[in-house]
């Protein structure tokens, strides 16, 4: 578990905002987003899975726009190289020498 982790006892139970916390459920398999709803804790995406949390802690923030913006360079950059890779890889010749894709 995390050093950062606190007590399920000290969250916030704020039922204005719903906000998402991460939350140690041992029970369902380790950390999971959740909110406190109706007076217990349910999973954040669709607030109809009951969890049994014993930490919690606050989320974290979203990162910086322009780590954002690098990410989406680089996702870019790699996916044209995904993309040239599979050209290659999934072409080949016929006797005739025509070229074709695997992929149909």
């Amino acid at each position: 578990m995390w050093k950062n982790a606190r007590p399920i006892e000290t969250a916030p139970h704020d039922t204005a905002q719903e906000r998402p916390f991460l939350l140690w459920c041992a029970e369902q398999g380790g950390w999971q987003t959740g909110v406190w709803c109706k007076g217990r804790w349910m999973d954040s995406i669709t607030l109809k899975n009951p969890l049994a949390p014993t930490h919690w802690m606050e989320t974290p923030s979203d990162p910086p726009m322009s780590i954002l913006q690098e990410g989406k360079r680089e996702s870019l950059v790699l996916g044209k190289r995904l993309d040239a890779f599979r050209d290659r890889a999934c072409t080949r010749k016929r006797p005739s020498g025509e070229s074709f894709s695997i992929l149909g």
